[in-house]
């Protein structure tokens, strides 16, 4: 690897204790995870072993009138579950939210108190039911960053997390450790793009702080957490001569450190930045912009940032990129822009670099929005929405990766052509119990959407087999 392909980290202080195994994982695991929620509501990292629960359908979990749009999911390691989307009333945008217990979904109810747009919640839940949901509102003049608090019966009181008069935007969400929550957000000041930070210690919030530096400005923040109270942020940033570059700050436990560039410089493939970290703070970044490949930045003991193209964009535009990962594997989504229409595809990274990407959509209309969970065995669960060849009538589907096999596509909502489905996400537990929600329209009104599925397929036929590859 040449110099210009690693960067040393000298106060990286996370303390990597890499146990990988070495596995020749000649699989691929396309699925679709974004800001799923796994494990115990921790991002990325599914710990435990699988076991094949049934399927149930479809069911309807708001309330209330009005369309409602963007659900998030999280569940944890005893099944219980929240969901969150927002809800218009023909005036405001507002916050709902229910609880799964896991047997039957409650009554959904608001958990925003102000008569603004609120929008985009995300939502984490902890081993003792406890949960935090987060989301942007505007104050009359710019948006904010609010949360509020579920106590495992109750919703708190909706709290500002920003603590300028600024607009605050693109939030992301996380829990660190036991009922440490900690939320990062894009802030513009009117002359700067910066990235901030506030975390919840289980009593209350903090106060928010700036974690970037450098003078260029910094955008499309996420975080990533390795469950024992570590953490690290990435974002895009943009140099004083105009290079788009890479940047991290790690949270040791009790404080964030100096933020410092990932890589080389470059002028292009640092947008959009996908992060990971698994239990041994190992750590993975993807990223790419329209018109590039995807480039993965990782590190691993050692001390040292690799990076590697998996994917040149020769086969056509690959964006909206995701990643989850297990102790032993890396799994990395995108949609992927060909001549006439979109897929998914997919490639699994391990410690041998058997990198093979191949596509296990449905060979039909535009595939769209993937999500993935992935588990400490290597089974995966992949949802996403699709059209049909005419381009209408949007319906979820959902793929399962056993270790060697991709399975058959198979539909997850109820819908006919007259109601749509659009944006799924998923989030799983330990055990393997998953759940996909979604919203979908009647023609009228849309309306939120959730099914539980497991992780493991007990299906016997299988479709497309990974192979052995080479990395790009």
């Amino acid at each position: 690897m040449e110099p210009d392909d690693m960067q040393v980290i000298a106060d990286y202080t996370i303390t990597i204790q890499k146990t990988r195994s070495l596995l020749l994982l000649a699989s691929l695991v396309l699925c679709a995870c974004g800001g799923s929620v796994a494990g115990d509501s921790i991002p990325i990292v599914i710990t435990g072993t699988n076991t094949t629960t049934a399927e149930n359908t479809a069911e309807r979990i708001d309330s209330g009138t009005g369309d409602r749009y963007n659900p998030e999911i999280a569940i944890n390691s005893h099944g219980n579950a929240v969901a969150v989307w927002e809800q218009f009333d023909g005036n405001n945008y507002s916050i709902w939210a229910n609880h799964f217990d896991g047997t039957h979904w409650g009554t959904a109810e608001q958990i925003n108190t102000k008569a603004h747009l609120a929008s985009l919640p995300q939502v984490v839940i902890n081993s003792d039911d406890t949960a935090v949901a987060v989301w942007e509102q505007p104050d009359g003049v710019h948006s904010s960053i609010w949360a509020n608090r579920f106590d495992g019966s109750h919703w708190g009181t909706a709290e500002r997390l920003d603590s300028t008069l600024k607009k605050a935007d693109d939030l992301q969400i996380a829990i660190v450790s036991s009922n440490n929550v900690s939320v990062v957000w894009h802030q513009f000041d009117g002359t700067n793009h910066s990235i901030w930070t506030n975390r919840h210690d289980g009593s209350s919030w903090g106060t928010a702080q700036q974690i970037d530096s450098g003078t260029g400005a910094a955008e499309y923040p996420q975080i990533a957490t390795d469950r024992r109270g570590h953490a690290i942020a990435v974002w895009s940033q943009f140099d004083d001569v105009g290079n788009n570059t890479l940047w991290a700050n790690s949270y040791d436990g009790s404080a964030w450190w100096n933020a410092w560039q990932i890589g080389d410089l470059s002028t292009t493939s640092a947008c959009y930045p996908k992060v990971a970290m698994d239990k041994n703070d190992h750590v993975i970044v993807v990223r790419s912009c329209i018109g590039d490949g995807i480039l993965v930045n990782e590190f691993i003991k050692g001390g040292r940032w690799t990076k590697k193209w998996i994917d040149s964009g020769s086969g056509g535009a690959p964006i909206d990129q995701q990643i989850s990962m297990n102790s032993d594997h890396a799994i990395v989504v995108w949609r992927q822009h060909g001549d006439t229409s979109f897929s998914i595809r997919g490639i699994s990274l391990d410690d041998q670099s058997i990198w093979e990407w191949v596509n296990v959509t449905l060979d039909t209309g535009l595939a769209l929005g993937p999500q993935v969970v992935i588990d400490s065995a290597g089974n995966a669960l992949a949802v996403w929405y699709q059209s049909d060849k005419r381009g209408l009538h949007n319906r979820i589907w959902s793929n399962r990766f056993n270790g060697d096999f991709w399975g058959n596509p198979e539909q997850v909502d109820v819908g006919t052509g007259t109601s749509p489905s659009y944006k799924p996400q998923v989030a799983a537990n330990s055990s393997g119990r998953a759940i996909v929600v979604w919203y979908q329209s009647n023609g009228t009104k849309s309306s939120v959407w959730a099914r539980q599925l497991p992780v493991v397929s007990s299906a016997t036929s299988h479709g497309v087999q990974a192979k052995a590859g080479s990395p790009q």
